[in-house]
């Protein structure tokens, strides 16, 4: 695979919620290839602790040791927190909660941003904001790059 670039994506909290609920979904697709290299997969703290969280109030013993095993297994690359400056202005465009997240990925780079946070991070301002990072659903991800 020489002169393949591989696909730098950051995660947000929800793509890991949703593949702690579910093995089959996109979401745990998404965390099947970064653990085979397929894709670059980068997290933030914010984005772990917020998984974390919702995986502990909202899932079965079952779904927090996924998490835990793919915290573990899938390759994740963990980022440095963005400077106050960044959040601040996404902070402008996006909900103040969502706002480290898209922070930290517009300060690492990546080519793309997976959420299902479809209210928040799928708008055309938030889209226009982060060029040239693209984002998408787990799903609309997997149907552009990987059919």
């Amino acid at each position: 695979m020489a002169g393949v670039k591989i696909i730098k994506v950051f995660l947000d909290a929800s793509v890991l919620v949703a593949a702690s609920a579910s093995v089959n979904g996109a979401s745990a697709y998404i965390l099947h290839l970064a653990r085979q290299r397929k894709i670059k997969a980068f997290v933030s703290e914010d984005a772990v602790g917020e998984a974390v969280k919702n995986v502990n109030l909202k899932l079965a013993a079952a779904g927090k040791e996924r998490l835990k095993t793919y915290l573990i297994k899938a390759r994740l690359k963990l980022v440095d927190s963005p400077e106050a400056e960044t959040i601040a202005a996404c902070e402008k465009i996006i909900h103040f909660k969502d706002a480290p997240i898209l922070a930290a990925a517009i300060a690492k780079r990546v080519n793309i941003l997976l959420t299902l946070d479809r209210k928040h991070f799928l708008t055309k301002s938030v889209a226009d904001f982060a060029k040239p990072m693209k984002i998408f659903t787990p799903g609309g991800f997997l149907r552009k790059f990987f059919r």
